[in-house]
């Protein structure tokens, strides 16, 4: 799977350089590319012969994020961020752990997974890139990092939550569903905290940001839970590897808010 998973970061970022390089107005391409993704679902359907009820919820997950393409291009270019950080939820719940795996062969979901994180945050880092132009890029550059690394972590960690329950110590009530739900939920919140960051409503985004942060810190609470078997290398990384990004978000927020208070700037970004 994580070969897969290295093509899908190399095909993004041709994608990504493919658009750079283009004289047109960046948000088409990259709204253009969103409403794609969901249609090969479609494509998969139709040709594999998916049952009717897949056929209309793969129709479905093309209005939906056409809704975001247009969006973005109507009203702000967030709206294509979101939908391309929000896909992989797209990609698991449905295509990875659902039934739609009987007619959508699992390297190609694997591979858009990892194309479309890419995507999201070379979006976003472009966007920094634009709000910044007349302010230190610096801390801009280090929490979009620190969020880039918390999102891909926390999309690790639960995904493989969701697929191996079993082998993860934890609650009873814990479902798949559950956990997936918790990753779509907190990703946009994400994505919030660090828009409001870069828009210099420092107060609003500590608070958001540290909401979001939980999504990570809260990862080692596995171990508070009686083991029912041994746990991999694997998930002692993957939670980790978590709980340590968590950890840096919390440490960014608080270095910006004690320590360079950069909250008592009064310069806005219009």
């Amino acid at each position: 799977m994580s070969q897969w998973l290295f093509i899908g970061i190399a095909l993004g970022v041709v994608f990504v350089t493919l658009v750079r390089t283009q004289k047109t107005a960046e948000p088409t391409p990259y709204a253009t590319g969103l409403l794609v993704a969901a249609l090969i679902y479609l494509v998969f359907g139709l040709t594999n012969g998916a049952t009717v009820n897949w056929l209309i919820t793969e129709t479905l997950g093309v209005g939906i994020y056409g809704i975001f393409a247009l969006l973005g291009l109507r009203y702000s270019f967030w709206w294509i961020a979101i939908g391309w950080a929000i896909h992989p939820a797209w990609d698991v719940g449905f295509h990875l752990l659902g039934q739609a795996k009987t007619f959508v062969p699992m390297w190609y979901v694997v591979i858009c997974i990892s194309f479309d994180f890419v995507v999201a945050i070379s979006i976003l880092e472009e966007m920094n890139q634009d709000y910044s132009m007349n302010l230190s890029k610096r801390p801009q550059q280090v929490l979009l990092a620190i969020v880039a690394v918390n999102f891909i972590s926390t999309w690790l960690h639960y995904t493989d939550n969701a697929l191996f329950l079993n082998q993860y110590p934890g609650p009873e009530w814990f479902t798949p569903i559950g956990i997936l739900a918790t990753v779509i939920v907190m990703t946009p919140i994400g994505l919030l905290g660090y828009w409001l960051y870069i828009r210099r409503s420092f107060w609003l985004s500590y608070l958001v940001l540290g909401v979001y942060s939980i999504t990570s810190v809260s990862s080692p609470g596995h171990y508070l839970f009686p083991m029912v078997a041994p746990m991999s290398f694997k998930m002692h990384s993957l939670i980790w590897l978590d709980a340590v990004s968590g950890l840096s978000l919390i440490g960014f927020l608080v270095w910006s808010c004690a320590v360079v208070q950069e909250w008592r700037s009064t310069e806005i970004v219009d």
